[in-house]
């Protein structure tokens, strides 16, 4: 048995690691991807703050100087990458989702289910899309797996290793304190029999990271409660929830079926239910109740391929307590598979789900593709140690180790003293977002107006641009 269990884990890295690089991605589709790829330079520089302005296009200043937006955890995990190639940063989400799956291969057949059933976990078509990109999400939701696992294991040297992931993950994406403190609120509620004080072992590997955090926020932000979020204006706001909430639900249910109630459906295995239900309920209404999501409102002006895009999409802020669902959906999956007569449908199964990864990687490479191509044509047209004036999401095709090129917001009210022989005007266009562009139109317009241009390159397609040289 332990021979076979060891071939089905090799079988299945391997294919879930060829299936990555033989669609390997060529770029990043996001501002966030684009601000964590920028800091880890900054970072392999020796720096925090940014000297230049102008290139420092992810980053804001609340008197300490230039800082990234961003928290410093994932671009330090992308640091050693960086020794490499650029391209090698595409490598820490599937090394870390790997990791993942043999924890959930390890918590599963502690509960006495079936550990082969974590090869849905590892094909789950929202972790192969999101394992191809450089999100805080997808690795938020693999450390938060690894760190559960020691979490289950309820003692007191695994609950300070179970800490120090959790305290990671914080410093990864803030927000994830609502993991950490949802984890120690359940054990408050529901201790191991005589062992609730061990509870403060965790709270003891979280300590130096909520440390750590405060007096970075208090060096860079300002002071130790003022985060990034509050600094550039973005508030949360409980009244999203109604609009938000429905996205959500509906995106769980887009590839496994039920698989939202799939805790209430869980009998037994109390150890994993009951922190489990505590944390997607609260971190689900915190997301929700965010700025993130545009709504259910927006979902209706959609097509139904949209719609489905879409959803798949919206996986992104809620992939921690997918994590979750999905080890609930998989209880429940065994237990109907031992109770059935045909198994051959879970090897169906099983196929589908590995075909729907396919398409996803195929999918999202063909969009890279194109992202991928407006990068070069932008440095291909513009010349080096040139002044690209464009919006914020346009600076994402601009990373200084790609080659020395400058950024100006088209929105600088002195735009003028940076117009040199060497400036051009970028528009870039998607068709899934027309109102990016539109947000800066009259700016566009105006510009054009008053100066002297030339239109040097244009790309027409599901993604555009435009390169105009400003004389």
């Amino acid at each position: 048995m332990m021979r076979k269990e060891g071939i089905f884990i090799i079988i299945s890295i391997l294919l879930f690691m060829g299936l990555y690089l033989f669609f390997y991605p060529t770029f990043y589709t996001t501002m966030d991807e684009a601000g964590y790829f920028d800091f880890a330079y900054n970072l392999k520089e020796g720096r925090i703050l940014y000297e230049d302005p102008m290139y420092a296009h992810f980053t804001l200043d609340a008197g300490k100087g230039l800082v990234s937006y961003y928290t410093i955890g994932l671009s330090a995990l992308l640091l050693p990458f960086t020794f490499i190639s650029w391209k090698a940063l595409f490598l820490l989400n599937p090394l870390l989702h790997i990791g993942a799956f043999w924890f959930v291969y390890k918590i599963l057949k502690k509960c006495s289910i079936n550990p082969y059933m974590s090869f849905f976990y590892l094909f789950y078509p929202g972790f192969v899309l999101y394992a191809r990109t450089l999100t805080a999400d997808m690795v938020s939701a693999s450390l938060f797996v690894i760190a559960f696992y020691f979490y289950l294991k309820d003692d007191k040297k695994n609950y300070f290793i179970s800490g120090v992931i959790f305290g990671l993950i914080c410093l990864i994406k803030y927000y994830n304190i609502i993991l950490a403190g949802c984890a120690v609120l359940a054990r408050l509620f529901f201790p191991a029999k005589g062992k609730r004080l061990n509870i403060l072992y965790l709270c003891y590997g979280i300590l130096p990271f909520a440390l750590f955090i405060l007096l970075y926020n208090y060096r860079y932000y300002g002071g130790i409660f003022q985060f990034p979020y509050r600094i550039i204006g973005i508030e949360f706001s409980f009244n999203d929830i109604v609009r938000n909430l429905p996205v959500y639900i509906a995106s769980t249910l887009l590839i496994y079926p039920l698989m939202i109630i799939s805790p209430f459906m869980v009998k037994n295995h109390n150890a994993i239910k009951r922190p489990g239900v505590i944390i997607c309920f609260i971190f689900l209404l915190f997301i929700s109740s965010n700025f993130f999501h545009q709504g259910s409102d927006y979902v209706h002006s959609l097509s139904f391929r949209h719609i489905a895009k879409y959803l798949m999409v919206s996986q992104r802020y809620i992939l921690p307590i997918i994590t979750l669902l999905l080890m609930f959906y998989l209880i429940i999956l065994d237990r109907y598979a031992k109770k059935g007569k045909n198994r051959n449908i879970f090897i169906v199964f099983a196929l589908c789900v590995f075909l729907m990864g396919v398409y996803v990687s195929f999918a999202h490479q063909k969009y890279l593709l194109q992202g991928s191509a407006i990068r070069d044509a932008i440095y291909q047209n513009t010349e080096e140690g040139g002044i690209i004036i464009c919006d914020g999401e346009t600076s994402k095709f601009l990373q200084k180790n790609w080659g020395d090129r400058k950024y100006v917001d088209v929105n600088n009210e002195n735009l003028s003293h940076y117009i040199t022989d060497k400036t051009y005007l970028v528009v870039f266009y998607r068709q899934d977002k027309p109102q990016n562009v539109e947000k800066s139109e009259d700016r566009i317009s105006y510009i054009l107006s008053s100066h002297s241009h030339n239109l040097i390159h244009q790309m027409k397609g599901e993604l555009g641009v435009d390169i105009y040289k400003i004389k």
